[in-house]
């Protein structure tokens, strides 16, 4: 009998050793050599079988373990893998696969190529037609008129008005923009002049010469009037209405009053406007202005000896920048 320490048992060592096949029945016991051939024998035919390396089907010596041989794999089957290297080609049925491939990535490479020199060619054709547009002389229109239906754009493809301009109107120093009904100039920048002599708001055209501000009107040069007078800078002018509040004498009386727009302490003046005194004593009244600041004064109002007075009202007014 071979020595089962093997690891490969070659087609012919088990003939002249192995014994018939007995039958054993349940319960029976099983010597030591019968132990010895059954493990002999399914070694022996696992080493037959078709689909190992040890078989007598893969005669090829030295092929690695989990290797398969082509020849022997079902067409029906699905296989799965990690990764499949190849040395030569990838053939299905007739046709080379890599083959196929290569001949595609060369195609592509070619249009890629045809397409660099047609973006190529393009780009020389427009500088071209740029250069020779340049040379063109500007040419003028010259009709008696034009009446278009619709929205007209210069500069634009999509005009959004009668008249939509993409840049920039120059129009002759001799000439003028007339407009019978309102013009409307939106923008950041309603409305910028630059004018070397100003800008004048007429009569003509039916114009009344007057501007009509209904929102704030900043002055940043000064204000000149029609007698020559020039303002520049803003005044601010405040003024209000003070009341004692009823009988006092021998006394001095204040009222504070808040200010707004000032940057710099303004000039107040308070006048007295209505006293009632009793007309036994002299009337003894004078009123002043203290504390000034840019946000705010006090009035005070003041009898002596034995003037008594019963009410008193008056006005303040406060001006300056």
């Amino acid at each position: 009998m071979p020595d089962i320490k093997d690891n490969v048992l070659r087609t012919g060592e088990l003939g002249a050793t192995v014994a018939p096949y007995v039958k054993k029945s349940a319960g029976d016991i099983i010597r030591a050599d019968d132990w010895n051939t059954a493990q002999v024998l399914a070694r022996t035919d696992i080493a037959n079988h078709d689909h190992t390396a040890l078989g007598r089907a893969i005669p090829r010596e030295g092929i690695r373990e989990r290797a398969i041989d082509g020849s022997r794999i079902d067409p029906e089957a699905q296989i799965a893998a990690r990764s499949l290297t190849l040395k030569d080609s990838l053939k299905i049925g007739a046709r080379d696969v890599l083959a196929d491939l290569d001949r595609a990535f060369a195609g592509l490479e070619q249009g890629k190529t045809s397409l660099d020199k047609a973006r190529s060619d393009l780009t020389t054709s427009i500088s071209s037609l740029s250069s020779q547009l340049a040379l063109i002389p500007q040419q003028t229109l010259s009709i008696p008129a034009l009446i278009v239906n619709g929205n007209t754009g210069l500069g634009t493809a999509s005009p959004q008005a009668r008249l939509h301009v993409e840049g920039s109107i120059r129009i002759k120093a001799s000439e003028q923009v007339f407009c019978p009904g309102r013009l409307h100039i939106a923008g950041d920048e309603l409305l910028y002049v630059l004018n070397k002599s100003g800008m004048v708001i007429g009569k003509e055209w039916g114009g009344n010469g007057k501007l009509d501000v209904q929102g704030e009107l900043v002055a940043r040069g000064g204000l000149t009037f029609a007698d020559g007078g020039r303002q520049t800078s803003a005044v601010v002018i405040r003024g209000g209405n003070w009341d004692s509040g009823g009988r006092f004498e021998k006394t001095i009386k204040y009222f504070d009053i808040g200010l707004s727009g000032f940057r710099n302490p303004p000039t107040v003046l308070v006048a007295i406007g209505f006293v009632d005194a009793e007309k036994t004593r002299n009337l003894r009244l004078k009123t002043w202005a203290e504390n000034i600041s840019s946000t705010g004064f006090r009035i005070a109002v003041q009898t002596w000896d034995d003037t008594v007075i019963y009410g008193a009202t008056g006005t303040w007014l406060a001006f300056g920048s």
